[in-house]
């Protein structure tokens, strides 16, 4: 499995690289939806400039990621790419230049304004991963097909077009003290640890997955996802018990909550774990979003006490789903560059999860 290390200077945007590296690993497209200006397309590029740094490509993410900035205006040939004007006068060649076949990262911004032309371009790429180009299919290279826009439409919500991308992710403003942060700091950039699963290591974690546990999953989600969208869950699964770190039931519930929102998320942990458990989950995971030290301090505090206090007092939650949950702690913390900031809350050699 890949480590992938991404240096960014957005902050509380360790979700939206994480989505990424679970799009990367699934091969499937990923529509990033918020508001202008919160990074949508830097994090993009981030997640880019990570994969050439790593492969020793020395290349730009700027230069070589594909980036298309739709409206209603923006044609088909936009994806389906033009005639190499300079082949065809010297060497008399008819060639397709078509650099979003050849790009490993593409971002096509705006989606929603694409119109219907434009938009069918694009599902070839999308799905089966090959351009058609009139008589020609020309094979894509993409790793990562992300596209973005402010919000879906409202007349929109049933198309079909939007279900083709099995990942989504909301992405919000910054917190204001992630803001007086990022002040404080002069905008320095963070280090951020992503786990990237290959191919085998998906199709092994999801091999081993357990049956009632899926039957459950697709109880809860029957009625508000598509066939579509099922069939990759236990891919989805694996996926984010990879990236993320987690277990069998934390990556069920944390890919349900992906495609299907909190409240079904919600609904299925009832069926698979205690509310106690569920409780800690929610607690620790809230850890990823805190920018402030001592925040985090006092909210590891509160983890702590919930362990000691109600999983071990009330005799429902055994030992191994404790260390779960302190292991997953460790993870959030890791992964928090306000925590890595400063490392005084735990006795030299010892982690955090030791100490809980």
């Amino acid at each position: 499995m890949e480590t992938r290390i991404i240096e960014t200077r957005l902050k509380e945007r360790q979700e939206v690289f994480r989505l990424l590296a679970v799009a990367e690993a699934m091969q499937k497209p990923i529509l990033m939806v918020g508001p202008a200006g919160v990074g949508k397309t830097r994090a993009l590029l981030d997640y880019a400039h990570a994969y050439y740094q790593a492969q020793g490509k020395g290349k730009s993410a700027r230069q070589d990621a594909f980036v298309l900035e739709t409206d209603e205006g923006t044609r088909s040939t936009e994806v389906r790419g033009r005639i190499d004007i300079e082949k065809l006068t010297t060497e008399k060649k008819w060639v397709l230049d078509t650099p979003i076949a050849e790009s490993e990262f593409l971002l096509i911004n705006e989606i929603d304004k694409a119109n219907a032309g434009l938009r069918n371009s694009l599902l070839g790429v999308m799905n089966e991963r090959i351009l058609f180009a009139g008589k020609d299919k020309i094979n894509c290279n993409w790793k990562v097909f992300c596209a973005s826009c402010n919000v879906i439409p409202e007349d929109e919500v049933g198309n079909p077009f939007w279900d083709r991308f099995v990942l989504k992710i909301n992405v919000p403003r910054m917190s204001k003290s992630s803001l007086l942060s990022y002040y404080s700091t002069g905008g320095a950039e963070s280090t951020l640890k992503i786990n990237i699963p290959n191919a085998t290591e998906l199709n092994e974690v999801a091999a081993r997955l357990n049956p009632d546990k899926l039957g459950k999953l697709v109880e809860t989600c029957y009625d508000s996802l598509s066939d579509r969208t099922l069939s990759f869950m236990p891919q989805l699964v694996a996926a984010v018990a990879t990236v993320y770190n987690v277990g069998e039931v934390k990556a069920m519930v944390k890919a349900v909550d992906i495609v299907a929102g909190s409240a079904k998320s919600k609904q299925f942990a009832k069926l698979v774990e205690p509310q106690e458990l569920a409780t800690a989950r929610a607690m620790v995971e809230a850890i990823g979003n805190m920018s402030d030290y001592d925040t985090i301090c006092n909210q590891i505090e509160n983890v702590k006490n919930y362990i000691q206090g109600t999983l071990r007092g009330n005799g429902l939650i055994s030992e191994s789903d404790i260390q779960e949950i302190k292991e997953e702690l460790q993870v959030t913390v890791d992964d928090n560059p306000a925590f890595n900031m400063d490392t005084e809350y735990v006795e030299e050699g010892e982690s955090v999860a030791q100490s809980v």
